[in-house]
């Protein structure tokens, strides 16, 4: 797939301080998006709240629509990093409470809502479809080897059953981020989530004897 330079970092940084630059504008792009919203989402005011000149933003990225772009990349990384880390550290946790530390991770631990009503309403996929096939793959696959260590989760194709349970979970919070956003707060929604991936993958209980 050739390059698209519109969305594509300049260069990578050669020193230090060029990571410090990359690292500040970065954070800088978050917070204005968070405070502005897309209409208010320029160049000049990031490099403002970054403390850079609007050259040294250049330097490294060429437009607004290449901070978005390495902002979406960075939100799927960190999903990624979030999910597996969960995953691992999970031990004997019922399912319940390891669906609820995702779902939590997913409402609230991956950035501001003005970041991802952003990301989701003016990132297509194809500008990050590299990053995010990768990370897809990789929770997937933590997901279906979490799920054949468990003794609480029904027998069935793995592989299939995380693919379902995960991209349903992640729809409707990625559709609660762009039409209800105040759902992300709602401890009902919270609970009804769980309750969709634990009904889907939990092993129903014996039916009581006689």
């Amino acid at each position: 797939m050739p390059r698209d330079r519109r969305i594509a970092p300049r260069k990578p940084p050669s020193t230090r301080a060029g990571a410090d630059i990359i690292e500040s504008v970065l954070a800088a792009a978050s917070q204005v998006l968070d405070e502005r919203g897309l209409d208010g989402f320029t160049t000049n005011q990031v490099a403002e709240r970054a403390g850079v000149s609007i050259g040294s933003l250049y330097q490294y990225f060429p437009n607004k629509d290449a901070l978005l772009a390495e902002l979406a990349r960075r939100l799927e990384r960190r999903t990624e990093a979030l999910a597996v880390q969960i995953l691992v550290t999970a031990g004997d946790a019922p399912l319940a409470e390891v669906a609820g530390r995702i779902i939590d991770a997913l409402l609230g631990e991956l950035g501001g809502i003005g970041l991802r009503q952003a990301i989701r309403r003016q990132v297509p996929p194809s500008w990050t479809a590299p990053v995010s096939d990768e990370v897809d793959r990789t929770v997937r696959r933590e997901v279906a080897a979490a799920m054949t260590r468990r003794d609480d989760v029904r027998p069935g194709p793995h592989g299939l059953m995380a693919w379902i349970a995960v991209h349903a979970a992640e729809r409707v919070i990625e559709a609660a981020v762009v039409d209800e956003p105040a759902l992300l707060d709602e401890p009902g929604f919270r609970a009804e989530l769980i309750e969709l991936v634990v009904r889907y993958l939990g092993r129903a209980a014996a039916p009581p004897a006689g």
